[in-house]
């Protein structure tokens, strides 16, 4: 039965919020996924000797990958999730900015 307001409404229950938040959210990892990190980590993967000219540490190829990872999806996904506190219009509208935004630049990228 569907949780009403004191004036009607209908209103969301708490754990379809949730459910719905973390799907927006696996779906930001995932995307952030294909079209940033997957490209970084391939184009220096294949240029190893970038790595060997700046002398970079293991702990700094640890940081990154977190960086690229989780951090950048981790920061999209708060975002989207602090546009849905100003209201559900503003939260869709940005999640799908974001989205369209990550794949259009992925496939523009492969198709040049």
């Amino acid at each position: 039965m569907p949780d009403r307001s004191e004036d009607g409404q209908v209103t969301q229950r708490p754990r379809q919020s949730l459910r719905k938040g973390l799907a927006s959210a696996s779906h930001l990892f995932a995307l952030s996924g294909f079209a940033v990190a997957q490209p970084l980590f391939d184009l220096l993967g294949r240029q190893a000797e970038f790595f060997i000219a700046h002398d970079v540490q293991p702990i700094d190829l640890i940081l990154m990958t977190l960086a690229l990872s989780l951090a950048l999806p981790l920061t999209l996904a708060l975002l989207v999730r602090f546009t849905a506190w100003l209201g559900t219009a503003i939260s869709l509208g940005c999640s799908t900015a974001a989205t369209v935004s990550r794949f259009s630049r992925s496939s523009t990228r492969r198709a040049a």
